[in-house]
């Protein structure tokens, strides 16, 4: 082979590894299993509740029962990527601070220079780049009102208390960012022991809870999800119990604490299944008990979480490891901040093309445009946006 085939062969190769996705897994494979889960649990809510609003009647006659209830439990996914972030954030920090221990103050400050780059090189540019294609109307059909307030508020990552114009599921990515900032702290704190470390968890996510509790049920204000959503979800002092329970999860298995636990993963996992399929979270009377069942089921992932860690490689955790969920996982951050993007762009071609009057035809019809304009657009964000800074942060 001379100089220019290699080359050419050499090129090949090098634009096949960049446009490969899910080609290797990561160290712990079944957590790509969880997260590619977790995204797909959020697209079946937006899609339940989207299709609802807009054709209720087809709705009723097509979804109802355990898949009704499974799809408007979706938003529960948020919180399984929660978890998730909040473990694999103190992971990697318990990581450089371990690492680092014996070095220089200069070394080690690189050191957690170099990590909180990496963290910003993963979130930042596709996060900005979706603000300025809404500010651009860049997607068919979604033009949403941006003021300049409204540009100042997303850039400082103050969506979860002020609210959102932009796009809705963005409030989630101020909850992650102000825990970068919170996560030093906890890791001083829980730094020598995991007993002190898991009793300042737990005296935490029980005091939270309990303050969203007794909020609801002194105030009264909510009147339906949404109103749960503004005043008991969103906010970060709310929604960050979900990432400590992941940080708990990091603690218990950096600490390398001995629980033998592999029957009850199982049986979690069956449970977890049971109350999605079973009891719907999204409509509820008492909201102080949805309050509470929120916590348990967050405390049920982080033990899900916590299993995969645990017990990565065994037999019946294989169906999280497969290619397809790979490549879901890799594009979840992407399909995350698109797919509710592309929604009126979804109503319009499927109200354009789409004339069965047979409910599970138009059912099944919108869903299949729905996913196949997330794919494709967020194909596109990934390649373009996401990926050239992944490789910058590889390298770093």
């Amino acid at each position: 082979m001379n100089y220019s085939e290699a080359n050419k062969s050499s090129s090949k190769n090098t634009c096949w590894s960049y446009l490969s996705i899910g080609k290797n897994p990561g160290k712990v494979p079944e957590l790509d299993g969880l997260r590619a889960w977790a995204i797909l649990l959020v697209l079946g809510h937006h899609f339940v509740t989207f299709y609802a609003e807009l054709h209720g009647s087809y709705y009723r006659h097509v979804i109802s029962g355990g898949l009704e209830n499974w799809l408007q439990n979706g938003w529960l996914g948020v919180d399984l990527f929660f978890v998730l972030s909040g473990y694999l954030i103190f992971h990697h920090l318990m990581s450089v601070d371990q690492q680092t221990h014996t070095l220089s103050d200069s070394s080690r400050s690189n050191a957690y220079w170099r990590y909180g780059l990496k963290r910003i090189l993963r979130t930042f540019p596709l996060y900005y780049a979706m603000i300025l294609i809404a500010f651009l109307g860049i997607i068919p059909k979604f033009q949403p009102d941006i003021s300049s307030t409204e540009l100042v508020i997303h850039l400082l990552f103050l969506q979860d208390y002020a609210g959102t114009n932009i796009l809705s599921p963005m409030w989630s990515l101020a909850t992650e960012e102000k825990f970068y900032l919170l996560a030093p702290l906890l890791l001083i704190l829980t730094r020598k022991s995991l007993k002190i470390g898991v009793s300042i968890l737990l005296v935490s996510m029980l005091g939270l809870i309990t303050f969203r509790t007794l909020a609801i049920i002194q105030f009264e204000q909510v009147e339906g999800h949404i109103q749960f959503f503004v005043h008991y979800r969103s906010p970060f002092h709310f929604a960050v119990v979900s990432i400590l329970v992941g940080v708990m999860v990091a603690l218990l298995e950096h600490k390398k604490a001995h629980l033998k636990l592999s029957l009850l993963s199982k049986l979690v996992v069956i449970v977890i299944f049971a109350m999605l399929l079973s009891y719907n979270f999204y409509h509820v009377t008492h909201w102080q008990w949805l309050s509470v069942t929120h916590f348990i089921m967050v405390l049920l992932f982080g033990f899900v979480v916590w299993s995969a860690v645990k017990y990565s490689g065994n037999g019946w955790l294989k169906m999280l490891t497969g290619r397809f969920l790979r490549v879901i996982s890799v594009l979840s951050y992407s399909f995350y901040l698109v797919h509710y993007a592309v929604l009126p762009w979804v109503y319009s071609l499927h109200k354009q093309y789409i004339y069965s009057e047979t409910p599970w035809i138009h059912a099944v019809s919108f869903l299949l445009i729905y996913i196949g304009l997330t794919v494709l657009v967020g194909l596109v964000l990934h390649y373009l946006v996401e990926k050239p800074f992944l490789v910058i942060k590889e390298r770093l």
